[in-house]
């Protein structure tokens, strides 16, 4: 969905298009945003390896926030709690573009990553 605003300024009319999106489309741009933080080829190999471990493609894994946690832990043991918490500020961020009513959705997956984090640091997830 694009919204477009029409401000006048100066006398001139401008148009500002806003693009909000959907909590599909918010947490993918989360997950590349914040693995981005890591490098563009350490980001690519990371979801090659979240695709071979947990068998979702970067499109699936919104449905899938236990797959992403547990392919990250996986290969990255404790270190994939950095990673998670990159995601997470990723998706904070892609998320202030979202459509009305999508942002519940997008704090589940948040909760969710979350939960799995304390339970990494916590060490009950082995």
């Amino acid at each position: 969905m694009t919204l477009i605003s029409t401000a006048e300024t100066r006398g001139h009319e401008q148009s500002h298009r806003v693009e909000l999106l959907d909590a599909h489309s918010i947490i993918q741009r989360g997950i590349r945003d914040g693995l981005g933080n890591i490098g563009e080829s350490a980001a690519a190999a990371t979801l090659y390896f979240i695709r071979v471990k947990s068998g979702f493609e970067l499109e699936a894994i919104p449905e899938h926030p236990d797959g992403l946690c547990f392919a990250l832990k996986e290969v990255y043991g404790g270190g994939s709690v950095v990673l998670l918490r990159m995601i997470m500020e990723g998706i904070v961020r892609a998320g202030s573009d979202a459509e009305r009513g999508e942002s519940r959705k997008v704090e589940i997956f948040l909760k969710s990553i979350e939960k799995s984090v304390k339970s990494i640091e916590s060490g009950t997830i082995q």
